[in-house]
C-alpha cells in the first residue's frame, strides 16, 4: 500500500499474485496470526499463561491511503506490530498496527524480503 499508493483490496490482491499473501488471509491481517505467534512466545519462552483472548488485536484492513500518506510525510510507515512489555508486574500484548521510523528495526522488512525473514526464522 505504501510503495504502490493502492488500497488495501488492491493490495491485498497484488500480494496474493505474488503468493506473497494467502488465498485466505484473514489470519494474517486481522492480527491473530501475530497474535498467537506472540501467545506461543509469552507461554514457551517467557514462562506466562497467557490466554489469546487477553491480547488485544487490531489488524490492517482499515488503515487508509491517508494513514500512509501522513506516515510518509512524517518520514515513518505503518506496520502490523505484535508487542509484550511490562509495566508493574502486569504484562501488555499486543497486536496492532503501528507508525515507526528509520530507527525501528522493522522499518525496511517489506513484500518478499518479509517473506523470507518469516520462513527463515520458522525454519
Amino acid at each position: 500500500m505504501n510503495n504502490s499508493k493502492i488500497t488495501y483490496i488492491e493490495a491485498l490482491k497484488k500480494a496474493q499474485g505474488l503468493k506473497i499473501a494467502e488465498v485466505n488471509p484473514y489470519l494474517d491481517v486481522s492480527g491473530h496470526d501475530t497474535a498467537i505467534k506472540i501467545q506461543i512466545i509469552c507461554n514457551v519462552v517467557m514462562d506466562l499463561d497467557v490466554d489469546i483472548k487477553y491480547i488485544y488485536i487490531d489488524g490492517i484492513e482499515n488503515i487508509s491511503i491517508d494513514e500512509i500518506d501522513k506516515a510518509e510525510r512524517d518520514n515513518k510507515k505503518i506496520k502490523l506490530i505484535g508487542k509484550i512489555s511490562s509495566e508493574n508486574k502486569d504484562s501488555i500484548i499486543e497486536v496492532k498496527p503501528q507508525s515507526i521510523d528509520k530507527d525501528y528495526p522493522l522499518y525496511f522488512v517489506d513484500g518478499k524480503i518479509k517473506e523470507f525473514i518469516i520462513k527463515l526464522i520458522y525454519w
